[in-house]
């Protein structure tokens, strides 16, 4: 998967989902890489209500002696809200809250991949971690996340002005 293709997938998730309920009006989706974080991600969401924010992914190859390599790509997104300050029992149902959106979001993705044959995803291997605060008293869960498909390895000779051994 591209990650034009695993941003758009995931921000998709995040305008569809009535409790994130993101939309160019009302923002409730970023990304967060070091371009986001400059231009002011924080100031941009509104995080009075549930917030998806999305980490890039990582990938590996492997191998099996063909063209056709098996690819993992693992990468996180977070589900956030503020909470009002110095009240614990407001940042429990936060947290609460988050934790359900997030499961809820992994159940779907496990759903739209159950039956791809391009690209799989491994619930087995999510991990969830609590966060904050952050920000402006932000709360929530970071979703590590990982797919699993094949990647097609082929050499283009027109790109190398040399030919292959």
């Amino acid at each position: 998967m591209t990650l034009t293709e695993y941003t758009a997938y995931f921000e998709s998730l995040a305008t569809q989902y009535k409790p994130i309920g993101h939309s160019p009006e009302i923002p409730k989706f970023g990304r967060i890489d070091i371009e986001e974080v400059v231009l002011g991600l924080r100031s941009r969401l509104d995080f009075s209500s549930p917030v998806m924010i999305l980490e890039n992914f990582e990938g590996a190859l492997g191998n099996n002696e063909g063209s056709n390599l098996p690819h993992t790509q693992a990468g996180a997104f977070y589900i956030l809200q503020n909470a009002i300050p110095d009240d614990l029992a407001d940042e429990v149902v936060k947290l609460d809250n988050c934790h359900k959106i997030g499961i809820e979001i992994l159940a779907r993705l496990y759903r739209d991949t159950l039956n791809s044959r391009q690209r799989r995803f491994e619930i087995e291997k999510t991990n969830y971690h609590k966060v904050g605060p952050i920000w402006d008293n932000a709360y929530g869960y970071r979703f590590e996340v990982t797919f699993f498909d094949q990647y097609k390895i082929a050499i283009n000779p027109a790109n190398w002005s040399e030919p292959a051994n």
